[in-house]
């Protein structure tokens, strides 16, 4: 499946927030800091697949994301998705905090990404599931040999 995992960056410069960055997210598509990561429901612990590609979508992450549908789990987290039970993505994430005592403010540092999930509804609001592809299992025919 395929969707958003972050809307438009915030602008750099003197952005100090927990948001990501303009900056942020060209980082993390050039290094490639996203792929592998595993792919969660709810942000529970049990993995469901993993993120395979990130990119440039005008300003925002995009993410190609692979379900592994042979394990209970994420047949479960792919069901949810056809019947659109689950439309959203959300960016699991940690930010270093820095103090400064002359500005007497935290300033945001380092963000270190953990996982991607999928969720009911997200907290940003242009984060979600654009499509997806399943391959659905084939059922075989029993071959009538008696004629």
């Amino acid at each position: 499946m395929y969707g958003t995992i972050n809307p438009i960056g915030e602008k750099g410069g003197s952005y100090e927030g927990l948001y990501l960055t303009d900056s942020d997210i060209k980082s993390a598509i050039s290094e490639e800091s996203l792929v592998g990561l595993p792919v969660k429901a709810e942000h529970v612990d049990v993995s469901v697949g993993k993120v395979l590609s990130t990119w440039d979508n005008a300003g925002r992450l995009d993410v190609l994301l692979e379900v592994d549908e042979k394990i209970f789990e994420g047949d479960v987290v792919s069901r949810f998705v056809r019947s659109k039970v689950v439309k959203d993505l959300s960016l699991g994430y940690t930010v270093g905090l820095q103090f400064s005592e002359t500005a007497q403010k935290f300033t945001a540092t380092k963000k270190t990404f953990q996982e991607v999930s999928i969720v009911r509804v997200g907290a940003r609001d242009t984060c979600h599931i654009h499509g997806f592809s399943t391959e659905e299992p084939t059922k075989k025919r029993k071959l009538d040999t008696k004629r």
